[in-house]
């Protein structure tokens, strides 16, 4: 399987932010929270990257 897009999506997490400012109790716990981020595979500088390989992919590709 090839990767052709990784994005962050805005409304998703502003949705999710919102809703944790109205219903704090929701939220996961502090230490959870970075277990969950030691195990994520995907990092925000490898996002940066792919995002970028593929701005300049999609430019090589309006020129054709």
């Amino acid at each position: 399987m090839n990767v052709e897009r990784i994005n962050k999506n805005h409304i998703v997490n502003n949705l999710v932010e919102a809703y944790f400012k109205q219903h704090p109790e929701k939220k996961r716990p502090e230490e959870d929270l970075k277990e969950l981020d030691e195990k994520n595979k995907i990092t925000r500088d490898m996002v940066r990257h792919i995002s970028y390989f593929f701005k300049k992919k999609e430019k090589r590709k309006k020129r054709w």
